[in-house]
């Protein structure tokens, strides 16, 4: 662990290294005041940062399948890691959700975890401006700390405005461990259902018509580019800004 002093960078500190000065652009700001902006939020705002873990659930699962003598490529994907995972075990799937459930559970337990978990959705809570956010993640701090209704399934967008604040979460939610997306087959019908069901033009609508702020991506997540491509529809030049 490292000691911080007030307003001074430590080089190595795991605090220290995402604290950057930058701009941040006014069309973002008038986003944020018109009830316009979007954020489209990825692992890298939650568990799988080096603050909560010093491990990420890919490394987890891949030490796990090395461990059973399996050969993994380093650059293997992410959905085809879960994959292999499932298919090394009888009830692989069922592993796997215990695996992901005893990381959770185990955040929360740790108050100083819980709490560098979420310092990310308890500064979103304190934007009453910002009522709709994306996700792939599968936790549930937007719902706990932000108070936002999540929307998994086709049907939860009936209920678009029965709630003040509602949280898309595209790779399911822990607590709906049928709907969680992590192997290829699951990506898969990930794509196709936000591609031709009313959940994806609904978010299709949104991409198309809000500012959109991209947050705890690396750009190198397996299924990020695709996914803009299909919540984006054929839009070209009247696509909205993304940042």
């Amino acid at each position: 662990m490292f000691a911080k002093e007030a307003g001074k960078k430590i080089d190595g500190c795991i605090c220290c290294e995402n604290h950057n000065d930058f701009t941040l652009p006014k069309d973002v700001i008038d986003a944020a005041l018109d009830n316009d902006l979007i954020l489209f939020c990825g692992a890298g705002i939650s568990t799988e940062t080096r603050k909560v873990m010093p491990y990420t659930f890919y490394t987890e699962i891949k030490n796990s399948l090395l461990g059973m003598g399996k050969e993994i490529n380093d650059d293997t994907s992410f959905s085809k890691m879960m994959t292999e995972y499932c298919s090394a075990l009888r009830n692989g799937r069922k592993s796997l959700y215990q695996l992901i459930q005893k990381r959770f559970q185990m955040v929360k337990n740790f108050p100083e975890l819980y709490s560098s978990a979420t310092e990310f959705h308890k500064e979103v809570a304190q934007i009453p401006q910002i009522n709709t956010v994306i996700t792939t993640n599968w936790d549930t701090y937007f719902e706990d700390e932000c108070d936002m209704f999540p929307i998994i399934y086709n049907e939860d967008v009936a209920l678009w405005d029965t709630f003040e604040k509602r949280v898309f979460k595209i790779h399911g939610s822990i607590k709906n461990v049928g709907s969680i997306v992590a192997t290829e087959e699951d990506y898969q019908k990930c794509h196709k259902r936000l591609s031709e069901d009313p959940i994806g033009d609904r978010l299709k609508t949104i991409l198309s018509t809000k500012t959109v702020v991209f947050i705890g991506f690396s750009f190198g997540d397996e299924d990020l580019n695709e996914l803009i491509d299909v919540l984006s529809g054929k839009l070209g030049d009247f696509s909205n800004q993304y940042y």
